[in-house]
């Protein structure tokens, strides 16, 4: 019983951290990229972020090359509306 309990729990924790993960659907390979480029982005990087979680998910991984490699004018004032109209 005790381990049915715990499997039931490490699935729904898994569940769940799935879901509410911004990086759901990017190549692992940008996550490290763009996790860079929004702290370097300071009080912007909210916007990015934003952005990222708000995108269809069909264009996350867009999204997530976009901001990955996104100039510094741009990575420090596009906002998350601007961002998403144009992906």
């Amino acid at each position: 019983m005790k381990i049915r309990n715990l499997f039931f729990a490490t699935l729904l924790a898994g569940m769940i951290s799935c879901q509410t993960s911004p990086y759901k659907g990017v190549d692992t390979q940008l996550v490290p990229l763009v996790e860079q480029t929004i702290e370097a982005a300071g009080t912007n990087g909210a916007q990015l972020r934003t952005a990222l979680d708000s995108i269809n998910p069909e264009y996350r991984n867009g999204m997530a090359f976009l901001i990955a490699y996104m100039p510094k004018g741009d990575r420090d004032t596009l906002s998350a509306d601007f961002l998403v109209q144009q992906v």
